[in-house]
Parts: structure tokens; sequence; C-alpha cells
């Protein structure tokens, strides 16, 4: 018992055991854009213990930007989403600086046990060398004859003064055992001490490993909604071209908005991308292969693919109906739609079919020449951003911006959208809600 080591490699081995966990294996927020139409989930600002945070986490992650129709849904649900994932990032940072706190105060913890542990173990392992020098003079002058000694002392006298150191050698060696069974205990209470310390600093370890893992996870949820943020200024990109026609000031007024809504996702998950970074620091150095190969080099190829353009539609593919051109696999229930719209005393009227020359034209002069540029390159990377070809439901003839009675229906208030919220789909026909004026196949 006296030789065991200290407890400090074993604790420290299980602080890096528990820390060391793999951020690849969290699971990332769902890509999938919902079609429904349901406001965004409400915005929670109650910050929770480091404890409670993954479990947290886990439903975020599957409620942020997987469950929020990021197409379909108003600027301000959009903005909502992202003071959401503020939330989320506020408190993954507060769990992980009480978690680092509580890991550095239980590491000290851990280091001051191991030193009084070593103290006790030294004065029992000298006080059991004393109780070995003891037997060895207990075996080399036992004391009876000691006592015999006294007997055969020559006076009483010699034989008083040989007694009482007697009595003196008896007394010494019970308070040496004593001494040791005392020295025993504190050991004992001292390593049980150092015990406690070691799994209270893996306790803050799970800890510190949960809020690392939380600050990817909002890591994550904020490269998703940037995604999809991107995704709806490309598709915002796309109608302001249809809609330039009809109304440019407020085809201008959509690419701004979006184009803010962009650069406020950036801003946050640059935010994010920091925090996670700080985080990661606080992860050991992962070690070479065990096989002592070192890993392979990726491979690389210069062959560049042959890229082929999507087919794009052309007037060719469209019907004129009332003045405007729609997809002929459409226009028998867009033509039945409109002469409901004449029964009913309204005059709708608006822009459908939008050619994508134009558009591979502005990618060209955007974005760059190459196939790459005109056909595959993210709309926010283009200079100003604009939306890839064949993108618009406007292109496909698959979608119309109406007008009621000549003017663009702005809002939900004009007669005709409330017409066409009561009859639209019935005939096929579904709105985008966050701009009155665009009705599609699909909604989008």
């Amino acid at each position: 018992m006296m030789s065991d080591r200290p407890l400090r490699g074993r604790a420290v081995g299980a602080l890096a055991a528990v820390v060391v966990t793999s951020l690849a294996g969290i699971v990332p927020v769902s890509g999938a854009v919902s079609q429904s139409t349901t406001e965004a989930p409400a915005v929670t600002t109650t910050t929770l213990t480091p404890s409670d945070q993954r479990a947290r986490n886990r439903q975020e992650r599957r409620q942020v930007g997987g469950e929020i129709a990021t197409l379909h849904a108003s600027d301000q649900q959009v903005r909502d989403a992202l003071a959401e994932l503020d939330v989320q990032l506020a408190s993954a940072n507060s769990a992980l600086n009480a978690a680092t706190a509580m890991m550095e105060a239980a590491q000290a913890e851990v280091a001051a046990a191991e030193v009084a542990e070593s103290g006790a173990r030294d004065r029992a392992e000298q006080i059991a060398d004393e109780v070995k020098q003891m037997a060895i003079d207990e075996f080399v002058n036992p004391q009876t004859e000691g006592i015999a000694s006294v007997i055969a002392s020559s006076s009483i006298g010699e034989a008083r003064e040989r007694r009482t150191m007697l009595g003196v050698r008896t007394d010494q060696r019970k308070g040496l055992l004593r001494r040791q069974r005392a020295a025993i205990a504190e050991f004992a209470e001292k390593r049980k001490q150092a015990k406690a310390a070691v799994a209270a600093a893996e306790q803050a370890a799970t800890e510190q490993r949960d809020a690392i893992a939380a600050l990817e996870s909002t890591r994550q949820a904020h490269v998703q909604v940037v995604a999809e943020v991107d995704q709806r200024l490309e598709a915002a990109l796309g109608e302001a071209a249809a809609l330039d026609a009809i109304d440019a000031q407020l085809a201008a007024q959509i690419t701004r908005q979006q184009q803010q809504i962009r650069a406020e996702a950036l801003a946050r998950q640059a935010a994010a991308f920091a925090a996670a970074q700080q985080a990661a620091a606080l992860m050991p150095t992962t070690s070479a292969p065990r096989s002592g190969r070192p890993a392979p080099s990726p491979t690389t190829t210069t062959t560049v693919p042959r890229f082929i353009p999507p087919s794009l539609t052309t007037i060719e593919d469209m019907d004129e109906v009332g003045g405007i051109y729609v997809n002929k696999l459409i226009s028998s229930q867009f033509g039945r739609m409109m002469t409901a719209a004449t029964a009913a005393g309204l005059v709708l009227g608006g822009g459908g079919f939008r050619d994508a020359a134009a558009q591979i034209a502005t990618r060209r002069n955007n974005c760059g020449t190459s196939d790459f540029a005109i056909w595959e390159m993210p709309a926010s990377q283009c200079s100003p951003p604009t939306a890839r070809p064949g993108t618009s439901m406007h292109e496909q003839g698959m979608a119309v911006d109406f007008t009621c009675s000549g003017a663009l229906i702005r809002d939900q208030a004009s007669p005709c959208f409330i017409w066409l919220a009561a009859n639209a789909a019935s005939h096929g026909f579904y709105n985008l809600p966050s701009e009155p004026w665009h009705w599609s196949i699909n909604g989008n």
C-alpha cells in the first residue's frame, strides 16, 4: 500500500481521455428547407447551466435552420432566427467559461491532494522504517533479557534504574506503534481526497467537453443559416430581376434588404467561428497514426471535368395567356384561373416568363466569363450578387408576379390577393408569403 504511486498520472490521463472528443461527430443542422409557412419558433433567452447545454443543443440543432422556412419566412422571422443564434452562442460561451474555470480549479485540487498524499506516504514509510528497526532491536535484545538484567542487578538502586529504563523502552515502542497507525490512517484519508479530486476533475472535463460541443454545434448552425440565407438571397435576386420591368424600385429594395440580412448572418457566423476556434484550442493535439506510417496525402488531379450547362426553357416552351407568358405545361390551368378572376370582376395582369439569356449576360458581367462563374458560382460571390441562370421560377415559366388593375399587389389587403388566396390553390398556384405579388406552382 505504501509503495503506490501518486494519482496525478491517472488524473491527467483521465482528463485528456474525457476532453479529447472528435467534433466531426456532432450532427449538423438539417439542411432541408421546409415548404411550410408556419411561423418561426419563438426566441428564448433562458441561459442554461453547463450540464443542461448538450440536451438543449440536440433540440436546437433540429430547430434552427431546418424548421425555419428560409425561403418563405419574412425578413423579421429570419432576423429572429439570427437573434436566437446569438442567444445560443452567448449561452455556449458562458458554459465553456464556467467549465474551464471548474477544470482549472479541479486540476489545482488534484495537484494539492497529490502533494498531501505524498507527504502522508513519506511520513508513514518513515515510521514503518522505525518500526522495522524496533523489531530488529527486539530480536537482538528481547525484552525478556531486560527483565533478567533487573533481577540480576547487584543492588536495589541498580534494579530500580534498569526497571525504569525498561519502562521507557516499552512506552517508546507503544508510542511508535500509535504513530504508525495514525500515519496509515492519514495516508488513507489523503488518498481518498486525491481520488475525490480526480473524480471532480473528470466531471469538470465532461462539462468542458459538452461546452465545446455546444459551441461547435452553434457554429454549424450559423453555417447552415448562412447557406440558407444565401439561397434566400439568390431567390430574391432572381425575383428582383423578373420584377424589374414591373417595379424597378421594389426590385432594388428587395435586393438591398436581402443583402443586408446576409451581411448580418455573415457577421454572426464570424463570431461563432472565432468562439469555436478558441474552444478548439483547449483540445489536445491529436497524435500521429498508430501504424507509424504518415497519413496519406490527398490525391489531386489536373483534369478539369467537362461542364455541361443545364437545359434552359425558352420562349418556344411558353404560351401567352392574358398577356402573360407561362410554361406550356401549366398554361391551361393558368388560363382557367385568369378566366375565373375576370368573372369575379378582377383585372389580373403581370409578368411571367423571363428569358434566361438576360441573366446569363448579367452573370457574365458580374461574376466572370468562365462556365463556373456563369453557371455554378454562388450568387453571393458575384459583384454585385447575381442569381444563377435557370434558378428562378420565372425563368422556367412556372411563376407570375401579379398586378391588380395595373398596380403590383403589394399587400394581403389587395382584393386580388384575397381572391387568389381563396382560389389559386385549386388551380395549382401558391403564394410566396414574403411577396404578396409572387405566385408559382410550388410557392417558391
